[in-house]
């Protein structure tokens, strides 16, 4: 874990990219798709946020440098989530 606790923006960050690539970790979704997913008053901060929390160490989301930018949940991630009770645990 790192010595920086997770922010409520970066938290609702790796939500909706799980919700937005729905869950797989092979699928990347664009930013637009991925923005949809924020709550209303964080969507105009949603490209910031995203990048904040891809740059973290323990790799909850990843970026991806396509001809676009898209991004992907890793299973760090939807182990976060499943451990704060965000989504069900599938196993």
């Amino acid at each position: 874990m790192s010595s920086r606790p997770l922010k409520p923006e970066e938290i609702a960050a790796i939500t909706a990219v799980y919700y937005a690539c729905k869950g797989d970790t092979h699928a990347h979704q664009p930013i637009p798709l991925i923005r949809n997913k924020f709550a209303k008053s964080l969507r105009p901060y949603a490209k910031e946020i995203l990048e904040k929390a891809a740059r973290r160490p323990e790799q909850y989301i990843q970026k991806r440098k396509n001809k676009d930018v898209t991004y992907s949940i890793t299973l760090n991630g939807i182990k976060l989530l499943e451990d704060m009770n965000i989504i069900p645990r599938r196993r």
